[in-house]
Parts: structure tokens; C-alpha cells; sequence
């Protein structure tokens, strides 16, 4: 049975990942997108240049929609988008799959599902630092295409 499960993953590796990267990379829009007022709002009252006496949260966001109006809540949301969607693509995709090859390489019993602490943490570091990695080059690519 497990032999079965494992040569039908295999046989659907590819578009597996693909699923992954395209759902990670959907849910992180969203919940970036959800969040981003709250961004706007804090990124405002951290630089000052909502140009108000009072930093309150509240006149903060009243402030953007008499100036702005709704839409200025999300602004700047289309450049997180851009950098939020690889970055989580990679960690959706890649985290079942370190937590496989922890498994394989750190137990001895392939039958036990159950993982123990310092497994699922190292398995849960590496989709992190790829992440990291991928965010950073394509940050450098864009900036350096958009210097040069």
C-alpha cells in the first residue's frame, strides 16, 4: 500500500508541486491583501508622512479615506503582491517536501507518521531559508534591471 502511494507521487511530482506553489502563492496574496490596511496604517504612523498631529490608528485610517478614499488602503499593495507571491509559493511547495526527506533520513521507522519536535523544526527551517533565497534574488533582479 505504501509502495503504491509512493510511485503515484512520484508520478505526479511535477504537477503536484505546481498545485502547491499556485495555492501557497494565492493564500499569501489573499492574507497579505486582508492585511494590508492595517500595513498602510502602521507604515504611515512609523515614517510620519501622514503629515497629522494625532498618530492614532483611527485618525490614521480616517485620514487615508477622506484623502484617498477605500481604495487608498490597499495602495502599494500591488508591489507586496509581486514579492509575496514567489516567496510563499516556494514555502508551500517546499515544506511537505523537506518534512519528507526528514523523515526518511532522521527515522528509522518509515511506518511512524508521527514526527518528533527537532524533525519538524529543521523540516519547517529550509522552506524558510528558500524562501529567503528566492525573495533575494528576485529582489536583486529587479533592482538591477531597474538601475541599469
Amino acid at each position: 500500500m505504501q509502495q503504491q502511494r509512493q510511485s503515484q507521487y512520484r508520478g505526479n511530482s511535477a504537477q503536484d508541486m505546481s498545485r502547491r506553489m499556485i495555492c501557497g502563492g494565492i493564500a499569501g496574496c489573499i492574507a497579505k491583501t486582508v492585511t494590508n490596511p492595517l500595513e498602510r496604517i502602521k507604515m504611515l504612523s512609523q515614517t510620519g508622512e501622514h503629515g497629522l498631529k494625532q498618530t492614532s490608528v483611527i485618525s490614521l485610517y480616517r485620514n487615508i479615506i477622506k484623502n484617498e478614499g477605500v481604495i487608498g488602503l490597499w495602495a502599494g499593495n500591488g508591489a507586496n503582491l509581486l514579492r509575496i507571491f514567489p516567496a510563499k509559493a516556494v514555502v508551500f511547495s517546499t515544506n511537505d517536501l523537506y518534512q519528507d526527506i526528514f523523515r526518511r533520513l532522521l527515522s528509522t521507522n518509515t511506518e511512524s507518521e508521527n514526527q518528533s519536535d527537532p524533525q519538524n523544526l529543521q523540516s519547517q527551517k529550509l522552506p524558510g531559508s528558500m524562501m529567503f533565497l528566492s525573495g533575494y534574488v528576485i529582489l536583486y533582479l529587479g533592482t538591477n534591471h531597474l538601475v541599469t
